[in-house]
């Protein structure tokens, strides 16, 4: 009966060891997996510095850096979200809506503009949108892409009155997350009295317009007449991209 009694025993004292080690190397396996778990986890991450208007307007491209300038410079506006409210009434065609909405910063947390005196051409300029997150920001995007690639006219009120605007589509440049490039043409004399499509005005504005995502954010580059240059499209994306993970 003794012998029972201390057999049991023995197996209960080993049993506990066993367990107790197994507990101690689970402990030490499962905390292991959770400090790798957390490294790795985007919770754990440090949060992104937010983009405010200063840093967008700290940014932008530099005079030393724009060749071709002439008295006025490269002037840089901050966007406060009153001056992004809408003016004027929705386009006519709800598809095409997003080419304005998405390259002027509609929905952004900060935008900035910078303007481009040239001498020897017509003024350009680009707009620069800061989201709250990637997400946001190529969400964005993808309903501009899908606007360039279904818009072809639609007609909108502007400072002068009502135009008609007809959209075609142009090769993007191989910069950023991704890109796209298209033309909007609108007659001049439509300003004042409103041409339809297929007719042939005298005068046309072609106005030219980039637009690239970087990260969470979206940098939309306008030209008069012809493409906006592609060496200082990636000058500046390379400074977004870089700038906005300090």
């Amino acid at each position: 009966m003794r012998s029972d009694v201390l057999r049991r025993a023995t197996w209960t004292a080993v049993l506990l060891a066993v367990v107790t080690v197994s507990g101690c190397f689970a402990g030490q396996a499962d905390g292991g997996r959770s400090a790798r778990d957390r490294q790795s986890s985007p919770s754990a991450a440090a949060p992104a510095e937010p983009l405010t208007v200063d840093r967008l307007a700290s940014l932008t491209l530099m005079e030393g850096e724009l060749p071709g300038l002439g008295q006025g410079g490269a002037s840089v506006r901050e966007e406060q979200p009153s001056d992004r409210q809408r003016v004027f009434p929705p386009l006519s065609e709800p598809a095409c809506q997003p080419l304005v909405d998405v390259r002027l910063g509609q929905d952004a947390d900060a935008v900035v503009q910078q303007d481009f005196n040239w001498r020897s051409r017509p003024v350009g300029g680009s707009t620069i949108a800061a989201y709250r997150s990637t997400e946001e920001a190529r969400a964005a995007f993808a309903r501009l892409e899908k606007a360039v690639g279904v818009c072809r006219s639609y007609q909108g009120e502007g400072w002068s009155g009502t135009f008609w605007a007809t959209v075609g589509t142009k090769r993007p440049p191989r910069v950023g997350d991704e890109a796209v490039r298209f033309r909007e043409t609108i007659p001049l004399d439509a300003e004042m009295f409103p041409t339809p499509p297929g007719t042939t005005p005298k005068w046309k504005k072609k106005d030219d317009y980039t637009v690239v995502r970087t990260g969470r954010i979206i940098a939309a580059f306008h030209d008069l007449g012809k493409d906006f240059p592609e060496s200082l499209i990636a000058t500046q994306i390379h400074r977004l991209r870089t700038g906005q993970k300090r």
